[in-house]
């Protein structure tokens, strides 16, 4: 089961973390340290920020102390720190208050059931590191969690310009006759594979059918986020983008991988939409709203 996160203040009263307490009962799995660490990542998702252990308590049956690890004194800064972040759903009123327990079980269980099949440990990684980089790269590594999620869950989807049976006997034979003119020229060999290849659908293209083969829909911001990772990725000319713009669509990079997460573990619930003054609730169907819910940036 899961335990109720009780808020703990650190003895030095740091800030680099908000400090929890979870507590483990009944789970015959709970000793594994890899499960342990699957906890974290799905608890951090939930909450909105990585999140670290930094020592542990075995009890016994009568919640006696049998054996207690400091692994990192308090304060103690290291490389993969805490992030704070927003959640992506929230988990209690617009005004604050109690955690809904059973939503927050939901999702967390939802995430766990599908932990292995959607290979989370890698998406999520790719997510921890971008919430802790410049803004410049999380473009980059919000892009990859994306495509280490569409890898691990391929959808229904053709993913190509042309039916590939058309492709195929239509262009295919050309190509075939150019190559055996060329077999000495390894400039065309090379030339002709780039060229058996362009009927697929380019990795931001693809990206946007597979999220929309999840039933969400796709608007400008987001449209304009998945570009924007091309500019940091291949070097293309940026010209002049102001630097609270590019914060803006990381958000918009964000709240995907948001919802392509709670869409393929099943959630029926509504998402956090991060890039809309108030940060307003949506369902998980629905487009980015902007900073004006227009649908701009």
């Amino acid at each position: 089961g899961w335990g109720k996160p009780v808020p703990r203040m650190s003895p030095r009263r740091v800030n680099w973390l908000r400090p929890v307490v979870l507590q483990y009962r009944h789970h015959p799995r709970i000793a594994d340290h890899e499960w342990r660490n699957r906890y974290l990542n799905v608890l951090g998702f939930c909450f909105g920020g990585k999140m670290n252990r930094v020592g542990y308590t075995g009890c016994d049956e009568a919640m006696n102390p049998v054996v207690q690890h400091a692994e990192v004194p308090w304060g103690t800064p290291r490389p993969d720190h805490s992030t704070s972040g927003f959640p992506p759903v929230l988990w209690s009123g617009a005004t604050g208050g109690a955690i809904d327990a059973s939503k927050f079980k939901e999702l967390a269980d939802l995430m766990l059931a599908s932990y292995d099949r959607l290979n989370l440990e890698e998406a999520l990684l790719y997510y921890w590191l971008a919430q802790v980089s410049f803004v410049e790269i999380k473009f980059i590594l919000y892009h990859a969690a994306l495509e280490s999620l569409a890898r691990s869950a391929p959808l229904n989807g053709s993913g190509v310009h042309v039916p590939q049976a058309v492709f195929d006997r239509e262009v295919r034979p050309f190509l075939d006759d150019l190559e055996a003119n060329h077999l000495d020229d390894p400039e065309w060999i090379r030339l002709l594979a780039k060229l058996r290849n362009d009927n697929q659908y380019g990795g931001a293209r693809q990206l946007t059918e597979f999220l929309k083969a999840l039933g969400l829909e796709i608007g400008k911001i987001e449209d304009e986020a998945l570009d924007r990772r091309n500019y940091f990725a291949h070097g293309k000319s940026l010209h002049y983008t102001p630097a609270d713009r590019n914060a803006d669509l990381t958000l918009a990079s964000q709240t995907l991988v948001n919802r392509a997460v709670l869409s393929l573990v099943g959630y029926k619930g509504q998402y956090v939409d991060l890039t809309t003054i108030g940060l307003p609730e949506r369902n998980l169907n629905e487009k980015l709203g902007g900073l004006n819910g227009d649908g701009k940036l």
